[in-house]
């Protein structure tokens, strides 16, 4: 009797083998906004090949219109990442490069743990002569400690191509004669090549879903709260330690991103997707009018976060 069982089960067993498995259909998938795609493409691939560029005339033989050209193209390319920072930030979390994204513009951060500062005028990896410029080396150093010690992105960029007051750093700084200077060379190099490296594999559009597009929101909302709470901090002489944000970059934020992501929220392709996201979570209609009628991003904000959030 056992043995007949045991033949029933077996049989059963092979015969569940032979039916074709279920598969679940994935999630669905659309152009972000098509027009937004190609908008995005179309103003970043030309932007990173410039900055590409300018890079490579600096490597090649530094002189002041090199210096120069790669500080213009730094901002060109600040400018138009954070005017799509909406796409960017989408396509990272399905294309599980989030934490590239985040490398890009990582901030506040300590200027001393990159060059010498007036306080610190030894210090910095540029001044470590220990520690050798290269990729390898450089990712390593990256929040090696502590979130302010930002090796890479935009930031580490900024401060060594300027002088502290802010004014472009002489050409002599970047000179190939001596050790400090070489040093500051490669470090622009290096890090410059890498700020492409992350950028690059977000480019070109292959769809995405609601859920990716709201992990987008998600990251792009952290990134305001995190900038309108430094400057605030900043503006009170509440923002403690030695940590900043260089140059104007800050600025650059507030002026260009809630506008943008909000004007590029309310494109007409992105219809499928809105209510997909209200779908998901009932408010998001509401709240993309409120914040289009008031100009503010705090609708968004507390629609993704319940008026609480991380900030």
């Amino acid at each position: 009797m056992r043995k007949a069982a045991l033949l029933v089960l077996t049989a059963l067993s092979l015969a569940g083998c032979n039916e074709p498995a279920q598969q679940q259909a994935p999630p669905a998938r659309t152009p972000l906004v098509e027009t937004l795609d190609s908008q995005a493409d179309q103003a970043l691939t030309p932007a990173l090949e410039t900055w590409r560029q300018a890079l490579e005339a600096f490597a090649a033989g530094t002189d002041e219109h090199a210096v120069t050209t790669l500080i213009e193209q730094w901002r060109e390319l600040y400018r138009t990442t954070n005017r799509f920072w909406l796409v960017l930030a989408t396509r990272a979390c399905g294309r599980d490069r989030v934490s590239s994204l985040e490398r890009v513009d990582d901030w506040p951060l300590y200027p001393a743990y990159v060059d010498a500062t007036p306080s610190w005028p030894e210090s910095g990896i540029v001044n470590d002569q220990a520690l050798p410029i290269r990729r390898d080396t450089l990712l390593e150093q990256q929040r090696v400690a502590a979130s302010g010690e930002v090796s890479l992105g935009f930031q580490p960029l900024w401060l060594l191509l300027h002088n502290d007051d802010g004014s472009p750093r002489a050409v002599s700084k970047f000179s190939t004669g001596t050790p400090i200077t070489q040093r500051r060379h490669d470090y622009v190099r290096v890090a410059g090549t890498l700020l492409m490296d992350d950028l690059a594999p977000l480019l070109g559009a292959d769809g995405v879903s609601a859920a990716e597009l709201r992990c987008g929101l998600k990251l792009l909302d952290r990134r305001l709260r995190r900038a309108r709470r430094w400057t605030e901090d900043s503006e009170s002489g509440t923002a403690k330690g030695e940590r900043m944000v260089p140059g104007d970059s800050l600025m650059i934020v507030h002026e260009i991103l809630p506008e943008a992501a909000l004007a590029q929220l309310n494109g007409d392709d992105l219809a499928p997707l809105r209510a997909a996201l209200e779908k998901q979570k009932a408010g998001f209609s509401k709240a993309l009018q409120q914040a289009g009628e008031s100009g503010q991003w705090a609708p968004i904000s507390n629609w993704l976060n319940g008026d609480q959030g991380e900030p």
